[in-house]
């Protein structure tokens, strides 16, 4: 489901088919002080230098834990995406879906 919100969002913005998506169980680190007490997903820009590419991790556990059925996980998924690739992109989530 990730992938393919993911995949509909590059087709409308180029630059994010630079960017890497990863999906892990639960984030390695206790979230940053800038960001919220349940972090759902982080951007890592790209480090060049690393040989590494800019990339969205989504973290499994604790998005299923923000949803209670297939549909509300599905729109949890878009947002969460959105914000990340806005954030990639370097633009406002509004800039890439008016409805947000």
């Amino acid at each position: 489901m990730a992938v393919e919100i993911f995949r509909e969002l590059s087709q409308h913005h180029p630059k994010l088919g630079q960017v890497e998506l990863a999906v892990e169980a639960v984030p390695a680190s206790d979230p940053a002080p800038w960001e919220d007490a349940t972090c759902l997903a982080r951007f890592f820009p790209a480090e060049h230098k690393a040989g590494l590419h800019a990339r969205i991790v989504l973290y499994q556990r604790p998005i299923r834990s923000q949803c209670i059925s297939p549909e509300q996980l599905q729109e949890v998924l878009y947002i969460v995406l959105l914000e990340q690739c806005a954030q990639a992109l370097g633009v406002l989530p509004q800039d890439l879906d008016p409805d947000y």
